[in-house]
């Protein structure tokens, strides 16, 4: 809906296609500029809701958008624990090595 309108005529419907669960999903896609996403809303009615619910976009959390960032973060910051961890450990064995010999 936009503006209180349906739109289906610029509705792209997929077809319902079975979940891993034993249940069924379909998807309804309409191509909306960035600036006009505030005006539309989404209709949805389903036997497993109370009643039919209507829905605004919410743009999506860059964690859940991007886990490939969140894989690339702990890369990194793995990295650079053992980078500490070996720059310690080798401090440690050079303080070690000079009070042996003092």
């Amino acid at each position: 809906m936009k503006g209180g309108e349906v739109w289906d005529q610029e509705t792209k419907w997929s077809e319902i296609v079975p979940n891993s669960d034993g249940t069924f999903h379909g998807l309804a896609k309409i191509e909306v500029l960035p600036g006009e996403r505030d005006q539309y809303r989404c209709r949805v009615e389903h036997a497993g809701m109370p009643e039919p619910g209507t829905f605004a976009w919410e743009p999506e959390s860059v964690w859940n958008s991007t886990p490939v960032l969140v894989g690339v973060i702990a890369a990194v910051l793995v990295i650079v624990l053992l980078i500490i961890g070996l720059v310690g450990f080798r401090v440690w064995k050079l303080q070690c090595g000079k009070s042996q010999d003092g």
